[in-house]
């Protein structure tokens, strides 16, 4: 088979990564429009966030089933037949029943399910195909996600700023075009055949397998230090700098996507040692954690919710690459058990830095350290990325103890290049 036999599937790998990203950051940007025009309560729009983390776990488990059944094809058009539904019904129901809390539940949970179903099989997809070693597209797959997402929070945000928000049930309607794109790809590409099931044997390999552990735990680290900060940015925009939403969305979450694009671009490219990249971004996302909770110059904090994803943008990608190499028999299971632990720090990061921000809003230190300069509600998220702040040093240790095992290996780029020779 020649190179150009798979560029159509390669193709397809990066919509389906285009169309994740309209998943989970659509949802968010319309939240201020669910409150504005259907009065649905900040716990309400908290809960709809947190139910599309959690039925992308079930998801994870599910897509790994249908893949070693069906294969990849039918997995692929599975997950964008579900990404679709769910964009038509968030374009139609809310509209249609006055955004009932349940219509806007079930199509984001749709769209969500969807980009779950992609993210666990679109990673072993692409380290099966038989491409060559261009850095470019390689490097573009792993960081087409960010850009995708970029684009999202910049046209739904500017739309939105535009129109207004009467009109903005157009936006997920739109977003359709992806994944109609994608199934007519996956429907006429060629496609390899799925990797055999992970045998009991392997299974049983991996946990007496110390980096197994610390490979789900550096996911659950890495999810909820990416969404933490992501979640946090476009408010802490608004809030510390008065600035409108729709500017706040661009400095803050559509910033962040992109910075950890150019991340992803570089690292993917540069062909280092992965647990001594991860070690050094742990260590710059800790430092960027701190400066946007504790530097009283403002503008800087925002500039480092930015800076964040840079650091981040090379944890997953690392994971990926040392459980591809490391363990035995690794698979679409294998990745689905990460994509799992990473769902879950998602969910538990937020929750938790949002519980501490509440507690130190409501309680006595709020009240104390206003006199720093800092509006109650400013102070209050503050502290909550402070304490958000333990995930990037949990991920240090973690790149640390791989680093003093010896657990380099090349970057995604070398490593699916290396595979195919």
């Amino acid at each position: 088979m020649t190179e150009d036999t798979y560029r159509g599937a390669l193709i397809g790998c990066r919509f389906a990564y285009a169309v994740q990203a309209v998943g989970n950051n659509l949802t968010p940007v319309l939240l201020t429009v669910f409150s504005s025009l259907y009065g649905v309560s900040l716990a309400k729009l908290s809960l709809i966030i947190t139910i599309n983390f959690i039925v992308q776990i079930p998801a994870d488990m599910l897509s790994v089933k249908i893949c070693n059944k069906l294969g990849y094809r039918a997995a692929m058009l599975i997950a964008q037949v579900i990404s679709l539904t769910g964009l038509i019904l968030l374009g139609l129901l809310p509209a249609a029943t006055d955004g009932n809390l349940a219509s806007l539940i079930v199509s984001s949970a749709l769209v969500s399910v969807g980009g779950g179903l992609t993210e666990v099989v679109v990673s072993p997809l692409t380290d099966s195909l038989p491409v060559g070693a261009s850095k470019s597209k390689l490097a573009l797959l792993h960081s087409s996600y960010c850009w995708a997402a970029c684009a999202v929070i910049a046209a739904a945000s500017l739309s939105l700023a535009f129109t207004g928000y009467g009109r903005w049930y157009v936006l997920p309607l739109c977003f359709t075009a992806l994944p109609i794109i994608n199934i007519a790809v996956f429907s006429l590409v060629k496609m390899p055949r799925c990797a055999e099931p992970a045998q009991v044997s392997d299974i049983k390999q991996w946990g007496k397998d110390k980096t197994f552990y610390i490979l789900i735990a550096l996911m659950f680290c890495a999810g909820a230090a990416e969404v933490t900060i992501s979640q946090w940015s476009s408010l802490f925009a608004e809030q510390a700098l008065g600035l409108d939403k729709q500017i706040g969305d661009i400095l803050g979450p559509c910033a962040f996507a992109a910075a950890m694009g150019i991340g992803r671009l570089i690292i993917s490219a540069s062909g280092d040692d992965c647990s001594k990249a991860m070690t050094l971004a742990a260590a710059g996302c800790a430092v960027c954690y701190f400066t946007v909770a504790l530097m009283p110059i403002r503008a800087m904090s925002l500039a480092a919710c930015a800076l964040c994803g840079l650091t981040v943008s090379v944890m997953s990608p690392s994971a990926y690459s040392l459980a591809s190499r490391r363990l035995a028999g690794g698979n679409i299971l294998l990745f689905g058990i990460l994509a799992i632990a990473a769902d879950i720090g998602c969910s538990a990061g937020p929750a938790i830095t949002g519980l501490i921000s509440d507690a130190v809003e409501s309680g006595a230190l709020g009240e104390i350290c206003q006199g720093l300069g800092f509006g109650a509600q400013e102070l209050s998220m503050r502290a909550g990325i402070a304490a958000g702040a333990v995930f990037p040093i949990i991920l240090l240790v973690l790149s640390r103890v791989l680093d003093r095992r010896g657990f380099g290996c090349p970057m995604p780029v070398k490593l699916l290049s290396d595979n195919k020779k």
